[in-house]
C-alpha cells in the first residue's frame, strides 16, 4: 500500500465509522418520529429561534420584539443564521453543522496524533474511541453546539502545542482563543489554565493574547444591547 494511503487510512476509517454511526442513529430517530427530524432537548430550538430572528428581523432573541440573552453560545446561533441565510430556515442545519464539526474534530485529533508520531494502528484506535466514547454521533442529535465546542477546544490545543520547537504565531493563538469562547462560554475554563501556563513560563505576550482574544466574547452575553 502507498505510504500516503497509510498516512491517512486511520482518518478515513474514522470518517467511515462516524458517518455510519450517525446515519444509523438518524434513521432510527426518523422511524420513531414519523420521518421528522426532532432534536432531543429544547435548548436546540432556542438557538434556532435566535438564529431565525437574527436573520429575518435583525434581533438577537427568541422573539422578534427584543434582545434576549438566552443561549449558551455566541458562535452557534451565528453559524445557524449563516446557514439559514444561505439555504433557508429549516431543521436540518444543526445536524449538518454538527456532522461537519465532528469530522473536523476527527481531523484535528488525527493531526495531533501524527505530531506525536503515533503509529497508524494507535491513531485508528484513538480516533475510534473518540468517535464512540465521546460520543460524537449522538451529540449531533442534540442539535446543540457541543461538536463545535470540542472542535474549537482541540484546535486551541493543536495551536498551543505545535510540532517541533516552533512556537505558534500570536495571530493563530488569538483566533483559536476567540473561537474557543465563541463556541461556548465555558471555553474560558480552557483558556484559564493555558494563560496560567504561559505566565509560569514567562510567555507574558502569549498569555496576554489569549486573554484579550478570548475573554471579551465571554462577556458579550451581559454587555450586548
Amino acid at each position: 500500500m502507498p505510504p500516503l494511503f497509510l498516512r491517512f487510512a486511520p482518518l478515513l476509517a474514522a470518517f467511515a465509522l462516524y458517518t455510519a454511526h450517525l446515519a444509523w442513529l438518524v434513521a432510527a430517530s426518523l422511524r420513531e418520529t414519523g420521518g421528522r427530524l426532532v432534536f432531543t432537548i429544547d435548548d436546540a430550538y432556542i438557538h434556532m429561534a435566535v438564529a431565525r430572528n437574527f436573520v429575518e428581523n435583525g434581533v438577537w432573541g427568541v422573539t422578534a420584539e427584543s434582545f434576549t440573552s438566552a443561549v449558551s453560545s455566541i458562535g452557534w446561533p451565528l453559524l445557524l443564521a449563516f446557514a439559514y441565510a444561505v439555504g433557508g430556515v429549516g431543521e436540518t442545519a444543526p445536524l449538518i453543522l454538527n456532522a461537519f464539526f465532528a469530522l473536523g474534530v476527527i481531523v484535528i485529533a488525527d493531526l495531533i496524533g501524527r505530531r506525536m508520531e503515533a503509529g497508524a494502528v494507535f491513531r485508528f484506535l484513538l480516533l475510534s474511541v473518540l468517535v464512540l466514547a465521546t460520543p460524537l454521533a449522538p451529540i449531533a442529535l442534540l442539535g446543540m453546539e457541543h461538536t463545535f465546542q470540542i472542535f474549537t477546544g482541540l484546535l486551541l490545543i493543536a495551536v498551543v502545542l505545535p510540532g517541533g520547537a516552533k512556537r505558534p504565531s500570536r495571530g493563530a493563538l488569538a483566533a483559536a482563543a476567540a473561537l474557543t469562547t465563541l463556541s461556548r462560554y465555558e471555553g474560558l475554563f480552557l483558556l484559564a489554565p493555558l494563560i496560567l501556563l504561559f505566565l509560569v513560563r514567562r510567555r507574558l505576550a502569549d498569555a496576554l493574547v489569549l486573554g484579550i482574544a478570548g475573554i471579551p466574547s465571554f462577556h458579550w452575553r451581559s454587555t450586548a444591547p
